[in-house]
């Protein structure tokens, strides 16, 4: 059977690679931050419910990852 279109092409940009490395970074900071909150609760105080704060956040950043968050 034949293909009867091109590949699609997808070309990896230094911003691209810039903007990877960012949100890697961002989510190993989160995971340490958990990791640290369940190994000694006390250091951290009781929980406030401040991890809806980070919903709209978290949110934004993948609508701007897919495109539609900021012109381009």
């Amino acid at each position: 059977m034949a293909l009867r279109r091109p590949p699609t092409r997808v070309e990896l940009k230094a911003d691209d690679i810039e903007e990877y490395n960012e949100i890697m970074r961002e989510r190993e900071m989160i995971a340490e931050d958990a990791a640290s909150a369940s190994a000694d609760p006390k250091l951290h105080g009781p929980s406030n419910g401040s991890g809806s704060s980070n919903y709209g956040k978290k949110q934004q950043s993948t609508a701007e990852r897919i495109g539609i968050g900021r012109p381009r």
